[in-house]
């Protein structure tokens, strides 16, 4: 086995972990460079005590960050396929209670572990063109772990067993999984646009289908302390909610990446952190966001490098959101301590727009802390609907917009969700209004008024005909 050593120095790592006098204080990102060309770096892990590791799904290595020094560590992965492939496959990576880690190789149908201690790797073989996708490190030392081509979900134990649950839906590709609080396994189905739950105890599954077209293909998946499930939708511009007991599913929609990059979003990874804040990783957006969901505020962090190609990340023990980018050859740490340099508050968060007519709001935007001039956009409705907004300069270091939402006669009746963002180029946020449609009830009253008085006169001159009609034939 060879190992790659390289140290960076502490110039590259203290900005990392602190931020330097005279900083900036809109550098939210500091990316480091990984001392070995065209690695595509992918999945990522924080271990207590300082070390990010993450697998380099380009080059078949096992690379690792000390936060102590600076340095840098890759070791070259001794499984290959029997064919040359651009990847290897390595989308998934755990640490286990003994320091062990652990990530997937489904090019080969395996599951490797890494002794840092001896330096040594292992692996188990799951099944025939198995392949593993997500781990998932459980407290008695198993790992837990997807199998997105063949539709399972398995476990390797500490003896070295691997054992698996079939799916009930063949074909369903399952992808992200996650611990609830009473230790239940939910998983995304990306295929089948589902979501699924394992209890350990009773080996069973139950799968959960959401509203027609509601999901496209579902990936990261986390469970909050209340046991609501939180979905990234990879084949969207959305987090989706779903809440079990309710049986109920709600979208978030994200910023829209420009339309010369990619149209939506493909939200990929999502964790919650100590404060219940949910960090999702935006592939195609090149963002990192914090979406929190007592206030419906996303923020949203736009990458240095672009396009980063950002599929996965983890958080340290100081809150810190840790990425690598797979494209940018770089790994990356998000301080979400600094302050966004604006923010924007909504004068309302739901609203009602008569068919045919209009209904407005107000946001305001107080950039007292930012010198970039700030920009406001409005998406998410129909293209029956829109929305105007009418920006003007405030006295206090703040803006306002005014905000037309118009609903024409052809828009369906029924409840939409309008995305209002104010943006300064690096950081992005957004508020979400409820606008619901509906007819005119004093209008359709009126109408019903006129019809019937029509009607009474149209019925009194057909008898008045009659009865004239009668006479003259005496």
């Amino acid at each position: 086995m060879f190992a790659f050593i390289i140290t960076i120095g502490f110039s590259i790592m203290l900005p990392l972990a602190s931020a330097q006098a005279g900083e900036q204080p809109d550098v939210y990102i500091r990316e480091v460079v990984i001392p070995r060309p065209h690695l595509g770096p992918l999945a990522i892990l924080y271990a207590q005590g300082g070390s990010v590791w993450f697998t380099l799904d380009g080059s078949n290595a096992l690379g690792v960050f000390y936060l102590v020094n600076g340095s840098f560590t890759i070791y070259d992965v001794p499984f290959r396929p029997p064919r040359p492939v651009s990847q290897y496959g390595m989308e998934g990576i755990a640490v286990d209670r003994n320091g062990m880690i652990w990530f997937t190789h489904s090019s080969t149908s395996r599951i490797v572990r890494f002794d840092p201690r001896s330096e040594t790797f292992s692996a188990t073989v799951i099944g025939i063109n198995a392949s593993a996708f997500r781990l998932l490190a459980d407290n008695s030392g198993n790992i837990w772990y997807t199998d997105i081509r063949n539709s399972k979900i398995g476990f390797l134990a500490l003896d070295g067993s691997n054992t698996q649950f079939d799916l009930p839906t063949q074909e369903s590709g399952p992808a992200g999984l996650t611990f609830d609080s009473s230790g239940k396994i939910w998983f995304t189905e990306t295929f089948a646009k589902k979501v699924g739950v394992f209890d350990p105890k009773t080996r069973t599954v139950t799968e959960f289908s959401p509203p027609r077209d509601f999901l496209n293909s579902p990936v990261g998946i986390v469970v909050d302390q209340d046991g609501i499930v939180w979905v990234a939708d990879h084949g969207g511009s959305e987090v989706v909610r779903f809440d079990p007991k309710a049986s109920s599913w709600r979208k978030f929609v994200t910023s829209k990446p420009p339309p010369e990059i990619y149209p939506i979003a493909l939200p990929n990874d999502i964790t919650i952190d100590k404060q219940g804040n949910l960090w999702v990783t935006e592939h195609a957006g090149n963002k990192i966001a914090r979406f929190d969901p007592r206030t419906e505020l996303l923020t949203e962090y736009v990458i240095p490098t672009s396009p980063a190609i950002t599929l996965w990340l983890a958080l340290d023990e100081g809150g810190g959101i840790w990425f690598a980018e797979a494209q940018g050859g770089k790994i990356a740490r998000l301080d979400p301590s600094k302050p966004p340099p604006f923010s924007l508050a909504l004068s309302a968060d739901a609203i009602s727009v008569p068919l045919g007519g209009q209904a407005s709001l107000s946001a305001n935007i107080d950039f007292s802390r930012s010198t970039t001039p700030v920009t406001v956009s409005t998406y998410g409705l129909p293209v029956t609907m829109k929305a105007v907004a009418n920006i003007s300069a405030q006295a206090d270091n703040s803006q306002k917009s005014n905000i037309q939402v118009i609903a024409d006669h052809s828009t369906d009746e029924g409840t939409y969700y309008l995305s209002i963002s104010a943006s300064d180029g690096k950081v992005q946020q957004t508020r979400t209004v409820m606008v619901k449609v509906e007819a005119n009830r004093s209008q359709q009253g009126d109408g019903l008024l006129y019809s019937v008085i029509i009607v009474t006169i149209i019925i009194a001159g057909v008898g008045l005909a009659v009865v004239l009609f009668r006479r003259m034939w005496r």
